[in-house]
């Protein structure tokens, strides 16, 4: 008599002896072919559920709602405007979503660091960094992220690549969201603003900046010195300092900086000795065209004093 493989299910080895029967995947369990044939049933399943095809990029779709917002990818259409800043998008709940930006509303909390986000994808990404976890790996450097479409902007940097382009003055990005910020200048759109003041932003991370001058915040702290910054990237500057390198190379001279500031200071230098070489160059040209010019009305006058000389011994 045939045995049923789940008689099997003690043999297999745990290695945690408290481990729960349901931490054994079940591909340990059913045999290769009964998992293929599991498998395919899902696939053909999935098949007959996608019905909608695009006829533009041959993907299919389960339903025609699902079809008509694939093909805005493809057309560009974004029919749903922030009532706010005016900014579009392909779907409806993507611009509800969007709105919580100016209402401020963070519905999904961290469990871990209570840590609150406008939407639940930003809230998966965010766990990741609690557990380490980033799963999508650039097959050119190894540098792995925690999210696919940061993985998407940074392959961007290999190859060069920028799609989007600003239609004012053809400056080129690696994602739609940049050059939506890069208009902005432009326009000189500011839909973020300060309750506390009436300075206005661009972005919501400039106006987040902003309130933490107001709140007195400095939340990245330097581990060897204890100093204190507003931002990340100011804490990556300073701790340069400690380590002792000095990346910002003068290409004039062989001084080297820790900071580009420092190494911006340093060139005004190298421009004021420019000049003053300039002006000495002036000066020295000027002096040498006086110089001939006294010379031509020397010459002049010799030459004018010797013909009055020879008329009159002429005339004599």
């Amino acid at each position: 008599m045939h045995e049923s493989p789940l008689v099997y299910i003690a043999e297999i080895p745990l290695k945690d002896e408290n481990a729960d029967i349901d931490e054994i995947s079940i591909k340990d369990v059913l045999s290769d072919d009964s998992s293929l044939s599991e498998a395919e049933s899902e696939d053909k399943s999935r098949e007959k559920r996608l019905t909608c095809q695009c006829e533009i990029c041959g993907k299919f779709f389960s339903c025609k709602s699902n079809l008509t917002q694939h093909i805005r990818t493809h057309t560009g259409e974004r029919p749903f405007a922030c009532d706010i800043c005016g900014k579009k998008f392909f779907k409806a709940e993507h611009a509800s979503i969007h709105k919580r930006i100016h209402t401020g509303e963070r519905p999904h909390k961290c469990l871990i660091c209570s840590h609150r986000f406008i939407q639940y994808a930003a809230l998966k990404a965010h766990i990741r960094t609690h557990t380490g976890e980033r799963p999508h790996q650039c097959p050119t450097c190894g540098k792995a992220f925690s999210q696919p479409s940061s993985l998407v902007y940074h392959q961007r940097t290999h190859s060069g690549e920028t799609p989007y382009h600003c239609p004012t003055c053809g400056k080129g990005f690696k994602n739609s969201g940049n050059l939506n910020i890069h208009i902005r200048f432009h326009e000189d759109h500011r839909p973020f603003s300060c309750k506390l003041c009436d300075r206005r932003f661009v972005t919501s991370s400039h106006l987040n900046l902003h309130m933490r001058q107001h709140r007195g915040e400095r939340p990245h702290k330097c581990v060897v010195c204890g100093k204190a910054f507003l931002r990340s990237e100011h804490l990556k500057g300073h701790l340069v300092i400690h380590s002792g390198q000095k990346p910002f190379a003068c290409q004039i001279c062989p001084k080297r900086y820790t900071q580009s500031s420092h190494l911006t200071r340093h060139m005004k230098t190298h421009d004021r000795q420019a000049d003053v070489k300039m002006n000495t160059s002036e000066d020295l040209t000027e002096q040498n065209s006086v110089k001939e010019s006294n010379n031509v009305t020397q010459m002049t006058i010799g030459t004018i004093s010797n013909n009055w000389t020879e008329v009159r011994n002429f005339n004599e």
